[in-house]
Parts: C-alpha cells; sequence; structure tokens
C-alpha cells in the first residue's frame, strides 16, 4: 500500500490524504484510534518522519487529536464542518493547473512550508485547464472550510473571460484569494509571478550572441505568462535588428509538437534555433530534431524554460530559465494570510527575477559530443521526452 515514488507531489501530502481515506474506508468515527505511527510507517513505506508531518498536519486540520501516552485518535471524520472565525479550522485552499508535475510541486512546497511556520494546513486540486473542473475543486475546498485561496489561472483562448468567472465564483463566497504564477488584467486582487519578459528576452538574447538569427517559438494557450514570454522574444529580435516572423511561433499541445517541429524545419531549413515557452515542449523538441537526424546545438540550438529538472549551473542537459517557484510560492501564501488576518490595503503586485542556466542544448563541448556518440544524451532526451509526452503543459 505504498506511496506513488514517481509522484512529484510530497510525501507528507501523499500520506495525509491517504490516512483520510483509509480511516473513513475503515469506517472509523471519531474517538476511533488510529494505527501507531510504526504501523503507518509500515504500510505505507515511508519514514517516521513523514509520518509524523502528516499527523501534525491532519491534526492542525482539526481531523485528528493526540492524546500523550494514549496514541491518535480521529476527531472529524467529516472535515465538512465550515471555518469560522475565532475557531480552529486553519486551511488554505490552493487551485493549480495541474499537480503532477515538478512546475506545480515547487509552488506548493512554497506554500506547504509557509502553512507549517503559520501554523496553517494546505487544502490543494487541479484545474487540468477546465474551467468546470476548477469551479468544482474552488466548491469542494470551501466546503472543507479553506480561509482563501492561492489560484494559478487557467489558460485558455478566453483567458481573462473563464479566469473571470472562477474569481466571482470566490467573491460570492466573502473569501480571500490570491494569483499565483500568472497575472489577470483588472482582476483588483494580490498577485505574484516571475518575470516572464524579461526572462524571455534574456534567453532570446542568449541565442542571438551565439550567432542565431531565425529561431523559432513554441508557445501555449493564452495567460499571462505565454504572453509576456512572446513579447520578450519578440522585443529581444528587434533590438538586435531582427523582424520577428509571426510564422515562426506555433501554438502547440504536447501531442502535436514533434509533428508541428518537424513540419517548421522541413518548411524552413534556414531556422537554426527553438525557442519552447517550458521544459516539456522542449525535450518534445529535442526528441523531434533526433528523429530528423539533426543534432542539438550543432544543427539546431535549443531554449527551454522553467528548469523543471532543477539544474544549477555547468553541467545542465537544457538551457532553460529558473524561476523562483518556491519563493513564489511562499509570497504568495504570505500575502494572502495577511488578508485573511485583516490586511485590508491596496492589491499588490509582486515580480520576481528569474535566471538564465546555460546547458549543453545551446553550447556544444567536446566532452558533450563523446556523450551523445556514445548515446548517454540520447537516452536522457528520449526518456525525458517521453515523459513530457505523458503531461499536459
Amino acid at each position: 500500500m505504498g506511496l506513488d515514488k514517481k509522484s512529484p507531489i510530497p510525501k507528507h501530502f501523499q500520506l495525509r490524504e491517504a490516512i483520510k481515506r483509509d480511516t473513513l474506508r475503515n469506517g472509523l468515527k471519531a474517538g476511533d484510534a488510529i494505527p501507531s505511527e510504526r504501523e503507518l510507517a509500515q504500510t505505507y513505506e515511508v519514514s517516521r518522519v513523514t509520518v509524523r508531518r502528516a499527523i501534525s498536519d491532519l491534526v492542525r486540520e482539526g481531523f485528528l487529536r493526540r492524546e500523550d501516552r494514549r496514541g491518535t485518535f480521529v476527531a472529524d471524520a467529516s472535515r465538512a464542518v465550515p471555518w469560522l472565525p475565532n475557531t480552529e479550522r486553519r486551511l488554505v485552499g490552493v487551485l493549480l493547473c495541474r499537480i503532477a508535475n515538478f512546475f506545480s510541486e515547487r509552488l506548493l512546497r512554497g506554500v506547504d512550508d509557509t502553512t507549517h511556520e503559520l501554523n496553517y494546513n494546505v487544502a490543494f486540486g487541479s484545474s487540468d485547464e477546465d474551467p468546470l473542473r476548477a469551479t468544482q475543486q474552488i466548491e469542494r475546498m470551501a466546503d472543507e472550510g479553506v480561509v482563501g485561496f492561492i489560484i494559478v489561472p487557467l489558460a485558455g483562448e478566453n483567458y481573462r473571460q473563464i479566469n473571470e468567472q472562477l474569481f466571482e465564483q470566490i467573491r460570492a463566497k466573502g473569501l480571500p484569494f490570491v494569483l499565483l504564477d500568472c497575472y489577470v488584467e483588472g482582476s483588483g486582487v494580490d498577485t505574484v509571478v516571475s518575470d516572464n519578459f524579461d526572462g524571455a528576452y534574456r534567453a532570446t538574447q542568449h541565442l542571438v550572441d551565439l550567432g542565431h538569427r531565425r529561431i523559432a517559438f513554441l508557445a501555449y494557450l493564452p495567460t499571462s505568462a505565454v504572453e509576456e514570454r512572446i513579447a520578450g522574444y519578440q522585443k529581444c529580435l528587434r533590438d538586435n535588428g531582427i523582424c520577428p516572423d509571426e510564422n515562426l511561433i506555433k501554438r502547440v499541445r504536447p501531442e502535436q509538437v514533434k509533428q508541428v517541429v518537424k513540419e517548421m524545419l522541413t518548411a524552413d531549413p534556414k531556422i537554426t534555433a527553438i525557442f519552447a515557452v517550458n521544459d516539456a515542449k522542449a525535450m518534445l523538441a529535442w526528441e523531434a530534431l533526433r528523429e530528423m537526424g539533426l543534432r542539438v546545438p550543432e544543427n539546431v540550438a535549443l531554449v527551454g524554460y522553467d528548469n523543471m529538472y532543477g539544474s544549477s549551473g555547468p553541467g545542465a542537459l537544457l538551457t532553460t530559465t529558473d524561476q523562483p517557484l518556491y519563493e513564489e510560492g511562499k509570497l504568495a501564501c504570505k500575502m494572502l494570510l495577511e488578508r485573511v488576518n485583516g490586511y485590508d490595503g491596496e492589491p499588490r503586485f509582486a515580480v520576481l527575477k528569474s535566471t538564465l542556466i546555460q546547458g549543453h542544448s545551446t553550447v556544444a563541448e567536446i566532452v558533450v559530443r563523446a556523450g551523445e556518440e556514445n548515446g548517454e544524451i540520447a537516452k536522457a532526451v528520449a526518456l525525458e521526452a517521453q515523459r513530457a509526452e505523458s503531461s499536459v503543459v
């Protein structure tokens, strides 16, 4: 009954939900004892430290209670009692676009560490970029008694409209909320983002400095982050005397990336670099280039964004931009809890700087060529492309 070791979701998060699920499944009621820490560690194949963290969260949430020398007992099996001021229910709701990726995991860690420090707990859900699912998740977390929400806006053609509808749902409940990672023009709420324009500008300048003039851009459905990355890319080209070509900007879903890259390079062999809006798309593009017999970066240089592999310097496989996602999560949580505790000032807008990380996908090195000839890089690219293909990014 072990947890999913491949999941980027922290183990104590998984364990917390598993304990609640199995407690209800086994028919335990308020006052019933749950298994000991040792038994839980063995059952779920985790450390005692992880068990203690999960139980501590559930105690703060009000689902469990501890009694010295007696054990841990169910306190509130329903967890459906609404939160009221001056009660002990201290729960923050987080709506992510999707949970099972490293991008969301870093944001969530920042939120979770902050709530832990301030004696709050976290309820979270995934919208999967689906407005209906997003409204359902908001209703579920509101029913669980959250004091407010941290929201990662949904991507979509009607970006502002679909998100404003979601915001109205939250406002109708009288709950504060903070936007994280993307902003929505005119929303009038606290927002924490990274500087996507500057990050994309510097990534494009890196390619231009290497001599590239015809640079394609793989984008996604509209969000403020995507649009600012496109704007930074175009501004950098103009500043370097290169006229942006709209035909080189392609909005693609994961399953379309490889085919689009092949078609684009076949139709326009003068393209010498590709800037992908995120690392998952970059790895799919790399796999497509390999299938075409093209070498990275000798034939086509490649840049991603988000640093989903956690690279920190020389030796990185993919040139990318590292966003301070953990710090974004922490700051968004602090802003929300300030609102919960009475702050009623003007909406705040925080922009955090990102860092360009140069990797093998733009700067060829002798050792890299040797590694590629031995198949090491080829294997890594194939593996990451396979993972990216199974995700929705």
